[in-house]
């Protein structure tokens, strides 16, 4: 009992340690998953979960392409692209500009920025959430 409570320690500080948080401006999202098995049907089925749809789809290419995900104030679409054992995760957003009172119609690239709670950081959250449901990340520009 007491070496299985420390293989899960060592395991857990293990996983905290090589752990990596994103840095300003990041852009990327990339997964390693541990089963790599059919994931293209698994991102699929995983962004149907969270409430996308595919809009545009090449399983040959391994990529997925959302339609756009309408939040109060603002909207969300996904790009994924699945290379070997590797996923790598990006989108786009438009958010809601106060003084024209509408969603802007031009996407930007979702990064790592903002305030804790705001449109761009909520639409990070989504690729992040997103991510984390597959396995280990890291974070690039």
């Amino acid at each position: 009992m007491k070496r299985v409570f420390i293989a899960i320690t060592l395991l857990l500080t293990c996983n905290i340690l090589l752990a990596q948080n994103p840095k300003k401006k990041d852009t990327k999202i990339i997964v390693t998953p541990v089963d790599t098995t059919d994931l293209l049907t698994k991102v699929t089925l995983a962004l149907f979960k969270q409430g996308y749809q595919p809009d545009y789809k090449d399983e040959k290419a391994g990529i997925i392409i959302t339609k756009v995900k309408e939040f109060n104030t603002y909207n969300v679409k996904i790009n994924i692209l699945v290379v070997s054992s590797t996923i790598t995760i990006t989108g786009q957003a438009n958010f809601f500009n106060f003084i024209t009172g509408k969603k802007d119609t031009t996407f930007e690239d979702i990064r790592y920025s903002g305030m804790k709670g705001s449109d761009m950081m909520l639409s990070w959250n989504e690729l992040d959430k997103l991510a984390k449901s597959f396995g280990p990340v890291r974070y690039s520009k």
